[in-house]
Formats: C-alpha cells, sequence, structure tokens
C-alpha cells in the first residue's frame, strides 16, 4: 500500500496529464522510464480520474450556471425569442454530438478529444444515461492498452 502511494506522488505529474491530455500520457511515461505495467496503470488511472473529477466539476458547474441564470431572470418581462449564437466551436461540437451521439462520444472522448471536454459534453448532452461512467471508465482503459502497447511493443507491430 505505501509502495502504491509512493509511486503514485512520484509520478503525480502523469496523473495530470493523463487527466487532461490523456494521447501523451504513454510518451510521457516512456520517457519518464516507466514499464510497461507502470505506464498503463498511470494512463488508465489517471484518464478514470480525470473523467470523474471533471464531469463532477462541470456538473456543479451547470448547476450552479442554471440557479444563477433563473434567479436573475424577470418572470413579468416578456422573453425574446431565443437566437442560435453562431460560435464555431460550440457549432462543431453539437454537430459533432448529434452525429456521432452517445456511443461515438463515449468511445472518441479519451483518443480525439480531450477527457474533460468529453466529460462536459456528456455532461452537457447526455446527463440522464445510464451506466455510463463504467462505459466512459472502459473505454479509458481500452484506449490506455492500445496505447501502451502500440508505443512499448512497436517492434512486434513493425513485424506483423
Amino acid at each position: 500500500m505505501v509502495s502504491v502511494l509512493s509511486f503514485l506522488f512520484k509520478n503525480f505529474y502523469l496523473l495530470i496529464i493523463a487527466a487532461t491530455k490523456f494521447m501523451f500520457t504513454t510518451t510521457t511515461a516512456k520517457v519518464a522510464g516507466l514499464n510497461f505495467y507502470e505506464a498503463f496503470s498511470v494512463t488508465a488511472l489517471g484518464g478514470i480520474m480525470g473523467y470523474f473529477f471533471f464531469y463532477y466539476l462541470f456538473d456543479g458547474v451547470i448547476r450552479l450556471y442554471n440557479i444563477i441564470s433563473n434567479h436573475y431572470k424577470n418572470p413579468d418581462k416578456p422573453q425574446k425569442p431565443k437566437k442560435n449564437v453562431p460560435y464555431k466551436k460550440r457549432k462543431k461540437y453539437v454537430k459533432w454530438v448529434r452525429h456521432y451521439g452517445y456511443w461515438g462520444l463515449i468511445v472518441f472522448t479519451p483518443c480525439f478529444i480531450s477527457i474533460p471536454l468529453g466529460a462536459f459534453l456528456l455532461r452537457r448532452y447526455f446527463p440522464h444515461k445510464r451506466g455510463k461512467d463504467l462505459i466512459v471508465s472502459f473505454a479509458i482503459v481500452i484506449w490506455a492498452s492500445i496505447y501502451t502497447f502500440a508505443l512499448y511493443f512497436n517492434e512486434m507491430l513493425n513485424i506483423l
């Protein structure tokens, strides 16, 4: 138990990288001198911890935003019709979520978009889906194993 905690404290920066920029964790772990199992465990654990941290952080932020915005709405004042906000990135993410949906967001969160953005999009567009935390954790473990295997055993992949 003590050796596990000392290992995690010694490689805390790798956990932070895995929580934010998941894709670069295995290369950083290899440069830091970790073996295959250590790199895999740091990548998977950091990604899962980052997902839960950012998901529940954005859960609180979205709830606080809704409370504040509802507090300042005047019910007597007629509401203006809502306009679509022409933000390019927002349009891109909304289009992406609508095109790929729930499963696409879960599968591609660790590899193509960052874990904080994926956690925000899952919280924003799919807040009531059951079992999503387990499925996202499983996807993070799968991508961590793919990245770690591809980096540490690239000689085997070149032979095939």
